[in-house]
C-alpha cells in the first residue's frame, strides 16, 4: 500500500499526493468508526438481551487479548482472515480522491483485507465490550487513524531510490513492531484482568 500512494506514484498518475492522502486518512477513520460502531451496536444488543456485568465484559477483553497474544506470538505469522487485498487497478481507473477514500475505508474496517495481526480482532472485542456505542465508535475511529498514519512516511518519496530506502527501513522496524504488538496485547490482558478483579 505504501508503495502505491507516494508523491512519486501520484506524480506519475498526474495526481496530487496531498489530496489522495487526505481522502485516504478520511476513509480509514470512517472505516474504523464504522467497525467500532457496528461492534458497539452488537454489544448494546447483547447487553440488552443477557445483561452481563462489567466484570464479564472486562474478562472477555482479557481473554481476547490473551488469544491475540497467543496467535501473534506464533512464528508462522498466520492470522485467520480472508485473503484479499485492495484492488490496485483503481489507481488507473479512478480519480485520486476515489481510490484514496476507497482504500482507506477498506483498510480502516480492518477485516476487509488480509489481517496481519490478531490485535485487529482485539480492537473489535474491545469495541464490542465498550459500555456505550459512542465510545465504541471512538475506539474504532482511533484504530482507523492509527492504521492510516504510516502513509505519511511516504511524503518525501520522490525517487525510486528513496522508495527503496523507505521499504528497507520499514522492513528493519518489523521485529520491533512485532514486539510492541505483543507487549500491548499483554498489557491489555493484565489491565482488563486487574480491572475485573476490582469489580
Amino acid at each position: 500500500m505504501l508503495a502505491s500512494i507516494t508523491p512519486l506514484g501520484e506524480r506519475g498518475r498526474h495526481r496530487r499526493w496531498g489530496v489522495t492522502v487526505a481522502f485516504y486518512l478520511l476513509g480509514s477513520t470512517a472505516g474504523g468508526a464504522a467497525l467500532g460502531g457496528t461492534a458497539g451496536l452488537m454489544g448494546l444488543l447483547a447487553r440488552r438481551a443477557i445483561h452481563p456485568s462489567a466484570m464479564v465484559a472486562l474478562l472477555a477483553v482479557a481473554a481476547a487479548a490473551l488469544g491475540a497474544l497467543a496467535i501473534d506470538a506464533r512464528q508462522t505469522g498466520r492470522v485467520p482472515s480472508i485473503r484479499r487485498q485492495v484492488n490496485e487497478d483503481w489507481l488507473r481507473q479512478y480519480r485520486s480522491w476515489v481510490y484514496g477514500l476507497g482504500f482507506g475505508l477498506q483498510l480502516g474496517v480492518g477485516v476487509a483485507t488480509v489481517v496481519t495481526s490478531a490485535s485487529i480482532y482485539l480492537v473489535i472485542v474491545v469495541a464490542l465490550c465498550a459500555p456505550n456505542v459512542g465510545l465504541a465508535v471512538a475506539i474504532g475511529a482511533a484504530f482507523g487513524v492509527v492504521r492510516a498514519l504510516p502513509v505519511l512516511l511516504t511524503a518525501r518519496v520522490k525517487t525510486f531510490a528513496q522508495l527503496g530506502r523507505l521499504h528497507q527501513w520499514l522492513a528493519s522496524l518489523q521485529p520491533g513492531a512485532r514486539r510492541l504488538t505483543l507487549a500491548t496485547e499483554l498489557v491489555a490482558a493484565v489491565a482488563a484482568t486487574s480491572a475485573a478483579a476490582l469489580r
